[in-house]
This record gives C-alpha cells, structure tokens and sequence, in this order.
C-alpha cells in the first residue's frame, strides 16, 4: 500500500523531495480521472485500449465511472505504468535520450550502406 503522494517506480527512488512532489502533482488521482487524461493525451480510446491491452469499450466504461466492476489488479498495473511514462518528467527525459541513442546508431548503419 502506497504511503506518500509520490509515484513509485524505480526513477523516483533516487529523486530528492521537490521533485518527487512535482511528478506527484502531476499525476491525477483516481483511475477515472488517470484514464480521461491519458484519453486526452493521446486522442483515442482504441489507442489508450491497445497500450493498455484491453478493450477500447472498457476504456470507455471506467473513464466514464460507469463500469459496475472496478478495474482489474492487471489493467490498473498496466494505467500506473502507460502514465508514468507519459506524465513522468524523468520518465519522458529517459525515452528521449534512449530514442536519441537508438537514431545515433542507426545513422552510421544507413550511410556505410
């Protein structure tokens, strides 16, 4: 059971407490609320339901608040994680330093051929 209002992955363990509290405020609270952000992050519910690996309707539903059923311990991993690194200040700088390594690399295999 979480204590504090911080994200919990492996990035935030090394953070100090100011920027802790920020990727904390930017986290919406709830899964409702989580999934109507990630619903208007990326524009589309098939979208969110393929990086989600469910079904857009089910998206759909629990953004809503209307599902009888709260969502399952895998789907609500899975939300913690696809917001995380959309949300994430740490998370995004990782993935553009990563996909900058990855161009780097590519570059010099396409020019020799």
């Amino acid at each position: 059971m979480r204590t504090t209002s911080a994200p919990i992955c492996a990035v935030h363990d090394v953070l100090d407490p100011p920027s802790r509290e920020e990727c904390a405020r930017l986290m919406p609270r709830g899964i409702q609320q989580q999934l109507v952000l990630l619903l208007e992050h990326y524009g589309d519910d098939r979208i969110v339901a393929a990086l989600l690996n469910s079904r857009p309707r089910t998206v759909r539903r629990h953004a809503r608040g209307s599902s009888l059923l709260p969502p399952g311990q895998d789907l609500r991993r899975r939300l913690w994680e696809v917001l995380l690194d959309t949300v994430c200040p740490v998370r995004i700088a990782q993935a553009a330093e990563h996909a900058a390594r990855r161009r780097k690399r590519r570059r010099p295999a396409q020019t020799e051929m």
